[in-house]
């Protein structure tokens, strides 16, 4: 049995946020190859990479997100970060055990993600909890 102990020193840095001109939107869509689907209810265009670190005692996970929300022209980048601590049973399989690891530090990292993302997304706190983005 895994189970993750202890999730600390969360980070989110390297933000980049900007408005754009219907141009420079058109030209970071063709860039980033996306296409955009009109079925898309809140427009938000999500690109993630992931990186993970496998350590029982000092594990992280990195992330570098892409946002594109196509309603207000706004684009942000950003990288986050977190570590963690994990406790494990010797005898369980460790690629399970790696893909379990994974899972669960990506969802405490999602957690505390959310409501940063949606605040910025909405630039309302009162609509930030409304916002639900599911990576």
């Amino acid at each position: 049995m895994l189970k993750l102990k202890e999730f600390h020193d969360f980070d989110i840095y390297d933000i980049n946020y900007k408005l754009l001109s219907e141009k420079e939107l058109l030209a970071l869509l063709k860039d980033k190859e996306v296409e955009v689907d009109d079925d898309d209810e809140y427009h938000l265009v999500k690109d993630v990479k992931v990186g993970f670190s496998e350590d029982q005692d000092q594990g992280q996970i990195v992330g570098h997100i892409n946002l594109i929300d196509l309603q207000y022209s706004r684009y942000m980048e950003m990288t986050i970060s977190g570590y963690f601590s994990i406790e494990m049973d010797p005898s369980e399989d460790e690629e399970a055990a790696s893909q379990q690891m994974y899972d669960e530090g990506w969802y405490v990292l999602k957690q505390q993600l959310r409501p940063i993302i949606s605040f910025l997304t909405t630039m309302d706190s009162r609509k930030a909890v409304h916002l639900p983005l599911d990576f």
